[in-house]
């Protein structure tokens, strides 16, 4: 599966639009398992239950690091708000 660049801004609006079901906060459970490591495991047999669009950018948000531009900072900022969004501390 070829997948594109994840847009940082793509994703904020994404899980913005989905912060009051099971996938914004899944999405963005993704996102800091895949940004922070270990410390933060998903259960990834969900993957199946998301719907082709956010099958795709789950895929993007697995791939981030593939693509070169990452800064640590972006990353930290985009964490900060998909939290703020669907309510994780």
């Amino acid at each position: 599966m070829i997948t594109t660049p994840l847009n940082l801004n793509e994703l904020i609006k994404a899980v913005s639009e989905l912060k009051g079901h099971w996938v914004g906060k899944y999405l963005t459970k993704i996102f800091i398992s895949c940004y922070r490591g270990k410390k933060s495991p998903v259960d990834l047999r969900q993957f199946c239950n998301l719907d082709q669009d956010n099958q795709a950018l789950f895929m993007q948000i697995i791939n981030m690091r593939s693509y070169s531009g990452w800064s640590d900072e972006a990353l930290y900022q985009a964490e900060c708000i998909l939290k703020n969004t669907v309510g994780i501390k």
